[in-house]
């Protein structure tokens, strides 16, 4: 019986991570996130700065969202 993967499947330059890199690339999106995209001048207090914000920020969620959900309890 095929085993079951828990986290997503990445493959990265035709390389596919294991689950434990898989989990590094969630969580580390996940963190970068919840950390730097907290504050909405993480990522510089000026206009650019605020403006790549937005765009991360949704660029992130859309990836967790690709990942499984956008959320895990793990």
């Amino acid at each position: 019986m095929a085993e079951t993967r828990k986290e997503p499947l990445i493959t990265i330059n035709g390389v596919t991570l294991s689950e434990p890199q898989a989990m590094l690339v969630r969580v580390a999106v996940a963190t970068f996130q919840s950390n730097e995209l907290s504050n909405p001048d993480g990522l510089g207090g000026d206009e650019h700065g605020r403006s790549m914000a937005k765009v991360y920020g949704s660029a992130g969620t859309e990836v967790l969202t690709i990942m499984g959900g956008g959320h895990h309890g793990r």
